[in-house]
This record gives structure tokens, sequence and C-alpha cells, in this order.
């Protein structure tokens, strides 16, 4: 009798089945792996310019002797006796018309007095809203000299 080596066409049908199961499983786990990385990628990008607007407007807060002029009474812009603007068009923030966070869908400038302190402080809250992200940040401008 011959000694038969080699691979049954039996055993060649479940290898193939076999591959073709991890290759789908390996697809399956690749493309949630690429979704979430796509919507983690988006929701940064939205911290990312909140973070790059929080950095002016605390510069802006924090600068000596500075106080408020004016606030819009829809909230959209808000204007510093230094001089400096802050406002929301287009669907941007602009600094001096200088865009400093894009992608925005609403921001809203407020401001009011707290007397709950030792001391009365002036407060600037802010509200911003972009597709992924939602900040409400209370400022306080504080009395530097």
């Amino acid at each position: 009798m011959k000694n038969h080596k080699g691979i049954t066409l039996v055993s060649l049908v479940i290898y193939i089945v076999v591959m073709l199961l991890v290759i789908s499983v390996m697809s399956m786990v690749s493309i949630v792996f690429y979704n979430n990385a796509k919507g983690l990628d988006d929701s940064t990008q939205d911290l990312a310019e909140f973070n790059n607007f929080n950095n002016y407007f605390v510069k802006e807060i924090k600068t000596a002797n500075n106080k408020i002029d004016e606030i819009s009474n829809d909230g959209t812009y808000i204007i510093f006796n230094t001089g400096n603007t802050f406002s929301f068009k287009n669907n941007a923030i602009l600094y001096n018309n200088i865009e400093i966070a894009k992608n925005v869908n609403d921001v809203t400038f407020s401001y009011y007095i707290d007397n709950s302190a030792k001391r009365v402080e002036d407060v600037v809250t802010v509200k911003i809203d972009f597709n992924n992200y939602s900040k409400q940040m209370n400022y306080k401008i504080e009395d530097i000299y």
C-alpha cells in the first residue's frame, strides 16, 4: 500500500472556511476601531478650539485694571475697556476680527456681579456649544495692579 501524503478536499475546505471567519472578524474589529477613532478626533478638535479661545479670554480677563465696556443684548459679543473684542460670527469666535475658534454652534457672553463673597466680584459667564462639546465657564475679573 502506498503512503498518501497531502491535504484532502475536506480539510482544504475547512481551512478556507476558518480563514474566512478569521478575516471577517478582523475586518469587523478594524471597522469599529476606525469609527471610534474618527469620533474621538472630532471631539478632541472641538476641545482644542475651546482651549484656544480660553487662552485668549483668560489673558484678557487677567489684564490689569481691565473692565467690561459693553456686552450685546443677545450675548454675541463683549468689549473690554482695553478695546479688545470677542465676538461670535459665521460659526467662529473672533478676537479683534481674527478667528481664534472655528466650528462653533453658539456662544453666549453674560455678566453679573457676585455679592456672595466677602467682596463684590465681577463675573463673566461664557457658554460655548460645538458639535461634540459644550462648556460653560465663569471668569472672575480681578483687580490686579
